[in-house]
């Protein structure tokens, strides 16, 4: 009897099996992958900049413009004398809210009695009559006053203009263009021109009125 002792490294009869067991290293190899870069984005790159730059912007008007600003338009009655000594016969107190943005206009009426500081009860026009004839350059200052001691309300800001400043300015501008859809101040419907003279007529014009329509005139030419 002959024993046959079998390699169990051989291959065996009818095998297709190599002399050797494969290394599975020989045949897969690893493959390395390369991660692509990470790209890093800033804001000026990636556009965010200008939005950066609105943002800011909101903020810094946020805290550093006033929540609203107070200016009184005061219109000086003829004096014979051409100085400033004259009564406000226009008091307009505009508000500014200059984050929505808002612009308010409420006109004082000049015959409106009130109390007025360091000379008693009397017409609000006569406070800056009375503290130009006693110091020059103080009428405003005094209107102001009277404004904030009546109403509550601050004003630190002030446009006073004469009458026949009025006349000049609007000629300088070469006129003020209105459109009236209604009869107004003495004029049809329709589309005009007004010179100095006759807008100044137009804005104090109380004809088949009272002041108050008289205030509404005025109110129509700053806003034309």
């Amino acid at each position: 009897m002959v024993r046959l002792s079998i390699d169990p490294k051989s291959p065996q009869p009818g095998s297709t099996q190599p002399n050797r067991v494969a290394d599975p290293n020989e045949y897969y190899q690893p493959i390395e992958i390369e991660e692509p870069p990470v790209r890093t984005r800033n804001c000026f790159t990636c556009g965010c900049l200008p939005l950066l730059v609105v943002f800011v912007l909101l903020l810094g008007a946020y805290f550093f413009l006033p929540a609203r600003t107070n200016i009184l338009l005061l219109g000086i009655d003829r004096t014979p004398d051409g100085s400033a000594v004259g009564r406000t016969d226009t008091n307009i107190l505009i508000s500014i809210i200059p984050l929505k943005p808002v612009v308010n206009m409420l006109s004082i009426p000049r015959d409106l009695w009130v109390t007025i500081p360091g000379v008693g009860e009397n017409r609000i026009n006569t406070a800056h009559f009375f503290a130009e004839a006693n110091q020059e350059g103080s009428g405003p200052a005094a209107v102001l006053e009277t404004v904030r001691t009546n109403f509550g309300v601050t004003v630190r800001y002030y446009a006073r203009v004469k009458f026949s400043s009025f006349v000049e300015i609007v000629d300088a501008m070469g006129g003020l263009n209105i459109d009236l859809t209604d009869a107004m101040a003495g004029y049809a419907p329709g589309q005009y021109n007004l010179n100095g003279e006759q807008a100044l007529a137009f804005a104090r014009n109380r004809t088949g009125s009272d002041d108050f329509f008289r205030m509404q005139n005025g109110q129509f030419l700053l806003k034309a």
